[in-house]
């Protein structure tokens, strides 16, 4: 759960959670596959929100241009060690 007062963030996190929910499910109606686990759906739809093909498109058209882009950086999805997280509770 994230935890937040500032209310443009809870709103943000509400239309967040309802699209995932709905793209889950469209998803499975559409293809007739049985639903995936949420943990692993959140995982694929992270990777290809950060690697959107789109964005490439756009900025070998030239309509874009970021510094992310421009170096061709891959983003990794990286889980925590657990030392780290117990290091962290204590």
């Amino acid at each position: 759960m994230w935890k937040t007062q500032h209310w443009p963030c809870r709103v943000f996190a509400f239309l967040l959670a309802v699209t995932e929910v709905k793209v889950m499910l469209g998803l499975s109606l559409a293809t007739g596959c049985p639903q995936e686990p949420m943990l692993s759906f959140h995982q694929k739809l992270a990777q290809v929100l950060i690697n959107n093909p789109y964005l490439a498109e756009e900025s070998e058209r030239g309509q874009r241009r970021s510094a992310r882009i421009a170096q061709n950086c891959c983003h990794e999805l990286l889980t925590p060690k657990k030392e780290n997280l117990t290091d962290q509770r204590s």
